[in-house]
């Protein structure tokens, strides 16, 4: 189980005990019927996990320091600081009885991306009338309060909500590789680039099943809107499903390549268990509209043009000058136009 996975099942456990006791408006466990249903609308694994807990402090003793504590705790892990700062000036704002109006409330919270997500799947849950077997007018009062709540949050969420790019680097590189740096530094606070190591040791076929492993669960817990992967990160990228992705001169057939790179230490049954991986990519129709390969006019190590277009077409095959290794210049002129081309058209959307 991914530690992704573990917080957010631990945060449900606290969620469901400490609510034990409450009943939402339609009379039925506050747990099963409305915190899920929040946490379940969240994208990312601080939104399932701010989703669950979003009541604690407001309708129970615990404060958020303890409700974190006491994640931490069961979990029988630390969160990285940055998570557990969000969760923290989430759960705060999340109290209106941390403020003196319920506009001063909404107001505050519409200034958090984390807080107003969990806000918008709250509203959302709780406009909904259907739960309630017979609304009176109060009902009908309060879901025209929350309707207009949810578009001033919505407003905000579109203000707030920046790009999500997980970059995979290459073989031999790691995540303060030149390219991700690079994106980081053009985009600024256009997006959030995540690129976490991979494992170089790529002559073992394992490791190459973690690194799309690995991927994949950034991908499916970070809401990340788009995948960059270069050369052998590339190999990875092609893997990774339910997202728009952008490769550069990618490395379609390592194991190709393992005797070039010095890895003479390949056993035949990885290499066997390379190629097969290697054979069976088999892109969806939308997986070939959603994917783009740049390939440098002059890479100097290897070019798998034909073969991607024989897999995924020639519409999003792109040439770019240069030769294998990423630049600034090919940042700014190629990557970036390209990123931007794709919001333009609506084939990356991140909109609540």
């Amino acid at each position: 189980m991914s530690i992704y996975n573990i917080f957010i099942n631990t945060a449900a456990n606290i969620a469901k005990r400490l609510h034990a006791n409450h009943k939402d408006k339609a009379g039925v466990s506050y747990f099963d019927g409305h915190l899920t249903a929040v946490a379940n609308q969240g994208r990312t694994w601080l939104e399932k996990i701010a989703g669950y807990l979003h009541d604690v402090c407001e309708d129970t003793p615990y404060p958020v320091e303890i409700v974190l504590a006491l994640l931490e705790q069961e979990a029988g892990a630390e969160l990285p600081i940055h998570a557990k700062q969000e969760l923290a000036k989430a759960l705060y704002l999340l109290n209106y009885h941390n403020f003196t109006s319920r506009d001063e409330y909404i107001v505050a919270i519409g200034k958090d991306l984390l807080a107003t997500v969990v806000k918008l799947n709250d509203l959302q849950n709780n406009m909904d009338l259907s739960r309630i077997p017979a609304p009176t007018d109060k009902d009908l009062n309060r879901v025209k309060r929350y309707q207009a709540e949810y578009t001033y949050l919505t407003q905000k969420y579109v203000e707030l909500r920046k790009l999500r790019i997980l970059f995979i680097h290459g073989y031999n590189s790691s995540s303060l590789g030149f390219t991700a740096n690079e994106l980081r530094l053009q985009l600024g606070e256009k997006a959030v680039v995540f690129a976490p190591s991979f494992s170089n040791e790529i002559e073992r076929f394992d490791n190459i099943v973690a690194n799309i492993k690995q991927a994949q669960t950034v991908v499916d817990y970070e809401g990340i809107d788009l995948v960059i992967g270069s050369s052998m990160g590339a190999f990875t990228a092609l893997r990774v499903k339910g997202t728009p992705r952008i490769i550069i001169n990618p490395c379609m057939r390592p194991s190709e390549q393992f005797d070039r790179i010095f890895l003479t230490n390949t056993t035949t049954e990885d290499i066997a268990k390379y190629v097969d991986l290697e054979q069976n990519l088999a892109p969806t129709k939308l997986e070939q509209e959603q994917t783009w390969a740049l390939f440098a006019d002059d890479d100097e190590l290897f070019s798998y043009k034909t073969e991607f277009q024989s897999r995924f077409g020639i519409t999003n095959c792109l040439q770019v000058p240069g030769g294998h290794r990423n630049n600034s210049q090919r940042v700014k002129d190629h990557i970036i136009p390209l990123i931007e081309t794709l919001l333009e058209n609506g084939v990356i959307k991140y909109d609540y």
